[in-house]
């Protein structure tokens, strides 16, 4: 079995930091609008398209937006935490012989600052950097063709609409987690195969995944 995770939202906690860069640099970079964290919730629940519009962040704006949040990001990886329950998660996945990688919208750079820092770089045999905003498709591809993984086999893991229907146009199944940049209620419409509350979740379904075998 092979779990690919999702990294900003699912196993780094990035929404606050990034949400500080956005209001600290790229309102005044940009010319957007300031976010009010107060409506963090709301952001939360909405799909990212029709609310960015609200702060200004448009089409043409936006891939030159994110380069420049992933440098000024690269800069400030140190104040970055894992999500409560992530490492435990990580030891006993390893502990189970699960194969892991990441596929990730953010730069594979960050993501190796951030796994050092937290010594957990010995989890992951692949972490690849997509260079689309609007689906994964291609880069989990690449990762499947590459290391030869076995479809029926994986798990996709994000917090993100985009990273089900990723998982979708894949051919792979995905685990949505309800703690990153889209609450369970919006992500829950997409109907992604299981819906994850807390990390030690996916420890539970993998047991059912297990049963079910054994049943079968």
């Amino acid at each position: 079995m092979t779990f690919i995770f999702d990294f900003d939202g699912t196993i780094a906690n990035t929404l606050d930091l990034i949400l500080d860069i956005y209001n600290e640099r790229i309102t005044r970079e940009f010319g957007c609008k300031f976010f009010d964290k107060s409506r963090l919730e709301e952001f939360r629940q909405k799909r990212p398209a029709s609310f960015l519009r609200t702060f200004g962040v448009t089409p043409l704006k936006l891939p030159f937006i994110i380069y420049r949040v992933k440098t000024l990001l690269k800069q400030r990886m140190q104040e970055v935490q894992p999500h409560e329950g992530m490492r435990s998660l990580l030891e006993q996945l390893e502990a189970q012989t699960i194969e892991m990688g990441i596929v990730t919208s953010n730069s594979e750079s960050n993501v190796n600052l951030f796994l050092e820092q937290h010594g957990m770089q010995q989890y992951f045999r692949f972490i690849r950097s997509s260079r689309s905003l609007t689906s994964k498709k291609r880069s989990l591809n690449k990762v499947i063709a590459k290391y030869q993984l076995d479809r029926a086999k994986i798990l996709y893991i994000g917090d993100e609409i985009r990273d089900i229907r990723s998982s979708r146009a894949a051919k792979i199944r995905c685990a949505a987690v309800t703690w990153g940049h889209q609450n369970g209620k919006l992500l829950a419409t997409q109907h992604p195969d299981v819906l994850i509350k807390h990390p030690s979740e996916l420890l539970s379904w993998i047991q059912i995944q297990k049963n079910g075998a054994e049943v079968g």
